[in-house]
């Protein structure tokens, strides 16, 4: 009975224990379908055995004996060998479309089926990525602060500095670390630095560095509990800047400046009609020009100044005469706001005050010549006045002769002689007598306003006279004055159409400057020095070049681009008006000539004035 019941126990819990088995098959079963991620069943040769949902939702609804190897992206029979061999799970990556999943492999030996249990770890790849970007970034970030052109620093809640790039140590110096950012930035204090912690933003704090200035923005990083300090050097900026609000002051000034202004100022648009004119434009003109055509308006202004106004990159002056008053006005074309700004002076008191300098230049000019002009005289003078004592010996010779009345005699033949010799002697005294008078004329014409009126004349004789005149006068007030003078006078220049008197003063003035320039070097070294003043003239095609060259000091570099220029000479006070160049530049190019100048300072200088033929 005891045995019986026994093996109806047994039987009771085999029968529990195979409840439990099939229950729990019957749970394995459920259980691919339960897992989130593909899972299939394969056997040795790769063929899908088994596949849960979601793996057909991955792959396609029919995997049931296709072959992995074909189904799984990158899968080969390499890597699926290596699956077999491998007695650890196997994992395995791949791509399906835009998903990347994980298949992990495992193999069991009891039943030689491969089991694979995908992951999708999309995600984490990405994530990965990220990283990997973060990283990458991070390093950069690691070499940032030494490839910034400005100063970096990393500094604590503190102020102590732990951080700087070689920058910032240029320019606070090299010992930067552990050092307050309050004592080591000018301006900045506990105020300004509490600010900067409490901040949520950039904060920006500007600073001069010695002559430079920067603007440092500050980054409070809350995760570290660091500031981090970016500089700029911006003192380019803060110039400009500064440039702008004078410009701007100056604008607003200028906005006052037109009625402020004692002389006319105008405004024009690029045609020349006047957008702006002044109280005293409207004085001048006698009326509101506004509206009017600036070309129209403005006495002797042409189109063709106009447009040449237009184009010049420069202040533009132009003279003109309204009533009785002379004015300069000066444009200066804007090609940015297409305008034109035009300023009148009134030089009226000026240009007198500048002609009766001129006459004053022309009449000391003419001083000088007196006494040279006075030794050429009186040479004519002496011949004159020698022949006339002969003639007057010769004639009482004559009366002597004739007395005898018999003319085939000695003395008649004697008194035909006699009387030969008066006509020559007449002859000379009347070519000395023509020479005194062209001399006195020369000496008028001088003197006097220009006729304006260009004649035929000999270049040659005008340059030799004056040379000489020049010398004499020279010798007359200084009798220790002397010089070498060459001339080399080309006689194929034959006459030249100008107006002679004022050539005859451009002539006079430049060779009075040689004199002047050779006497002050002689003045310097003695008796080691020769004086030389070469003059010469020489026809080029249709150009005939007037030559003056001295051996003086020359011409400073300083100096030579003023020459020109009216008052301006390098003689001592009460030597020089400063005009005589300048009045002879003026009369060249009215000659629609040319004043040249060539020096090498202590060797001397060569003034050429080139007139046409």
């Amino acid at each position: 009975m005891a045995s019986r019941d026994r093996a109806k126990t047994k039987k009771t819990e085999i029968e529990k224990t195979l409840a439990q088995q099939t229950a729990l098959v019957r749970e394995m079963a459920r259980f691919p379908e339960m897992n989130p991620g593909p899972v299939l069943r394969i056997d040795r040769d790769g063929i899908i055995l088994l596949s849960n949902s979601e793996a057909r939702l991955v792959f396609g609804n029919e995997l049931v004996s296709k072959n992995w190897k074909e189904v799984c992206p990158g899968m080969n029979n390499e890597s699926w060998n290596t699956i077999l061999s491998s007695k650890k799970v196997f994992p395995f990556e791949a791509y399906v479309g835009e998903r990347c999943f994980v298949f992990n492999h495992r193999l069991d030996t009891a039943t030689n089926f491969v089991f694979v249990y995908g992951t999708d770890i999309t995600v984490n790849k990405e994530n990965e990525k990220k990283l990997q970007e973060q990283r990458a970034e991070m390093k950069e970030m690691a070499r940032f602060p030494e490839m910034n052109p400005g100063p970096v620093l990393r500094i604590d809640r503190e102020g102590l500095i732990l951080l700087s790039n070689s920058q910032a140590r240029l320019v606070f110096g090299d010992e930067l670390v552990s050092k307050n950012w309050k004592e080591v930035c000018p301006g900045m204090n506990n105020e300004t630095w509490t600010t900067i912690l409490l901040s949520e933003k950039v904060f920006p704090f500007e600073a001069y560095v010695e002559e430079r200035c920067f603007v440092f923005n500050h980054r409070m990083d809350s995760a570290t509990d660091y500031v981090f300090v970016y500089g700029t050097d911006i003192t380019v900026n803060k110039q400009n800047e500064k440039k702008l609000e004078e410009q701007r002051a100056e604008m607003k000034e200028l906005a006052r400046f037109p009625d402020m202004n004692p002389g006319p100022v105008i405004r024009t648009d690029f045609k020349g009609i006047i957008i702006l004119s002044n109280v005293a434009a409207q004085n001048v003109f006698e009326k509101n020009i506004t509206g009017d055509c600036w070309v129209n308006v403005c006495p002797r202004l042409t189109q063709e100044l106009w447009d040449e106004i237009l184009l010049s990159d420069k202040v533009f002056p132009f003279e003109t005469v309204i009533g009785e008053k002379e004015f300069v006005f000066n444009h200066r074309t804007d090609s940015q706001s297409s305008l034109v700004f035009i300023y009148g002076t009134d030089v009226t008191i000026q240009k007198l005050a500048e002609r009766q300098l001129r006459h004053s230049e022309k009449m000391a000019s003419l001083g000088e010549l007196t006494a040279g002009i006075a030794h050429e005289i009186q040479n004519p003078l002496n011949f004159v006045n020698n022949f006339s004592d002969v003639n007057k010996e010769l004639v009482d010779e004559l009366k002597n002769e004739l007395a005898t009345g018999n003319v085939h005699s000695d003395s008649y033949r004697k008194a035909n002689e006699i009387a030969d010799d008066i006509k020559a002697n007449e002859e000379k005294i009347n070519h000395h007598g023509k020479r005194a008078d062209a001399i006195v004329k020369g000496m008028l014409q001088h003197s006097r306003a220009s006729s304006g009126i260009k004649e035929p004349t000999d270049i040659n004789a005008l340059v030799d006279e004056y040379l000489r005149l020049a010398f004499h006068g020279l010798r007359a007030k200084d009798k220790s004055f002397n010089a070498i003078m060459k001339t080399d006078f080309d006689e194929g220049i034959g006459k030249v159409n100008i107006i002679p008197q004022d050539i005859g003063r451009v002539i006079l003035n430049l060779i009075n400057n040689a004199f002047y320039a050779v006497t002050e070097k002689k003045k310097q070294l003695g008796d080691y020095y020769e004086p030389t003043v070469s003059v010469s003239t020489k026809k080029e095609k249709d150009k005939v070049e007037i030559e003056v060259k001295d051996n003086g000091n020359g011409i400073t570099e300083k100096v030579l681009d003023k020459i020109f220029q009216p008052f301006f000479t390098t003689k001592p006070t009460g030597q020089g008006t400063g005009l005589g160049l300048s009045l002879a530049y003026d009369i060249v190019k009215a000659h629609g000539g040319e004043l040249k100048v060539e020096t090498k300072e202590g060797e001397g200088a060569t003034f050429i004035v080139v007139l046409s033929k």
